[in-house]
């Protein structure tokens, strides 16, 4: 930029500043307005860690023996990133009843109720005709109402994980009411309690059942393995050859191995037994879920320095660019 046109770019400033002023003084009030109607949006968050892969890892380190007598002593995949997206938790989610305004009502009615609400916005009545086309006409208007709620709600779950150290976060962002934030975390992470205690229970009941059917096989062979020996010795009453003696340390290798196998399947079915009453949850809390206290995005302050930082910005890039055209006509 030469002298020249630099000056003609300071007397355009100093021309059109008076404009400049007024139009960011309103434009400043306006975003003011909006800032105090608009709807609050709040988050609430919880984080926790999951050891129920180290706990199974645990119980098979114990065990060594897990694998040679048929126990598979590995861990029972579980997402917890996709659980909080089934059907399973959505429905149990949604269908809660929140104190809400004083009255209790569901997820459903408060949110599935503004899709049946009329409007004059165009852009949400195009949205809201949209949506409505790629429903199947034979739904009933609860279906939709649901799937509406559910995808809603899936829209306001955050989840992150840190698959080192197994920590996870949960967050839920609810427009205008910061209790009900809390309260649909809450909600959700005792749903993931109960989902994770149901694995364990159900782990442990099929471990039980599974040991108890290879005891009775272990049993079985046990005995047949003594009775082989009971009958040799019977027919044998001195063993005074070599090939009477190996017979009879391989009838007798026979049994050891079938009592140790015995011995190490009712140890295992003790644990089972043991695991199946644990009461004690594998997700240790460490922030619980609570009412914000603040909403979600900038202070009023900052959101007013960053609008006047915006439009100073396009006030000179709007002189330079005049200016310039000026200069070359």
């Amino acid at each position: 930029m030469n002298l020249s046109n630099y000056f003609i770019t300071l007397n355009l400033i100093k021309k059109k500043f008076p404009i400049f002023l007024k139009i960011s003084l309103l434009t400043l009030s306006i975003c003011t307005i909006y800032y105090l109607i608009k709807t609050p949006s709040y988050t609430s968050k919880t984080t926790f860690y999951s050891t129920y892969k180290e706990k199974q890892d645990t119980a098979s380190l114990l065990n060594p023996l897990g694998s040679l007598i048929g126990i598979n002593g590995g861990t029972l995949d579980f997402s917890i990133s996709d659980y909080i997206k089934s059907e399973k938790m959505l429905n149990q989610v949604i269908n809660k009843k929140y104190l809400i305004d004083g009255q209790k009502i569901s997820l459903v009615q408060l949110w599935g109720s503004n899709f049946e609400q009329r409007t004059f916005n165009p852009l949400t009545l195009l949205l809201k005709f949209n949506k409505s086309l790629n429903f199947n006409s034979s739904i009933s208007t609860e279906e939709k109402l649901t799937f509406i709620t559910k995808e809603e709600l899936k829209d306001k779950i955050s989840f992150t994980e840190n698959r080192i150290s197994s920590l996870y976060s949960i967050s839920v962002t609810i427009d205008k009411y910061p209790q009900l934030s809390r309260d649909i975390l809450n909600e959700i992470y005792s749903s993931i309690i109960a989902y994770t205690n149901e694995i364990e229970n159900s782990k442990a009941s099929e471990k039980i059942d599974f040991i108890n059917g290879r005891i009775r096989e272990v049993s079985l062979d046990l005995q047949n393995a003594e009775s082989e020996k009971l009958e040799f010795l019977e027919k044998n009453k001195v063993a005074n050859s070599p090939a009477l003696v190996l017979r009879i340390d391989r009838i007798q290798r026979k049994i050891d191995l079938h009592s140790d196998v015995y011995t190490n399947l009712a140890n295992q079915l003790e644990i089972a037994k043991i695991n199946q009453k644990d009461s004690t949850s594998s997700i240790f809390l460490l922030d619980e879920a609570k009412v914000p206290l603040e909403k979600d995005g900038d202070s009023l302050l900052k959101f007013l320095v960053k609008i006047t930082i915006l439009l100073l910005f396009s006030f000179i890039f709007w002189s330079f660019y005049k200016s310039s055209r000026l200069y070359n006509s």
